[in-house]
């Protein structure tokens, strides 16, 4: 090798050598950003989760508890990059449009307020037909229906693919799906 092709072969290896880098960058942002994808679902639920936990404290009196909650909160939410203030609430992944299904073949659209009231569509009008809330533990969600029977139909949580089940007081299993999930 002369001398003369030192130089060449210096500059071709780094141009080899920054397209690996640029390549190696590239790679490295997609992964960067799908991993930050796959990971905002599990920190907005684990988000969720303190949420509820904090008011259920606070309904309960337990104020020590509740800040120890709100630390966390706080915490979880700057390193996720919510701020407090959009941090859901519970009854906000439960707002929306629903459909229910039973195990006898019924089919209904259901549209649930996050100020716990149930409305469904009858004879091409929107009905109140019940009241739903969520357990103190944050495992059930219950819909109490306001006709003179006051069926209970009780699901459990937590929410997975956009779907809960349970059952009712007569032993009917339920299916309630959210609807764009």
């Amino acid at each position: 090798m002369s001398i003369k092709s030192l130089p060449v072969l210096l500059a071709f290896s780094t141009l080899l050598y920054s397209e690996e880098v640029k390549e190696l960058t590239a790679l490295r942002g997609s992964w960067s950003q799908a991993r930050q994808q796959a990971v905002k679902p599990v920190d907005s639920k684990y988000v969720t989760a303190l949420t509820a936990l904090k008011d259920r404290l606070v309904k309960s009196g337990n104020t020590k508890a509740a800040g120890q909650v709100e630390a966390e909160l706080k915490k979880v939410s700057e390193q996720v990059g919510l701020s407090p203030d959009t941090t859901p609430k519970p009854e906000d992944q439960f707002a929306g449009d629903w459909e229910m299904r039973t195990s006898e073949g019924w089919t209904s659209p259901y549209k649930l307020l996050s100020n716990g009231t149930v409305w469904r569509p009858e004879n091409g009008v929107s009905t109140r037909v019940a009241t739903w809330s969520l357990s103190n533990d944050g495992k059930s969600l219950f819909l109490r229906y306001t006709s003179k029977y006051g069926a209970v139909d009780k699901f459990d949580l937590p929410l997975v693919d956009g779907m809960i089940s349970g059952a009712n007081d007569r032993k009917v299993i339920l299916t309630l799906t959210k609807k764009g999930e």
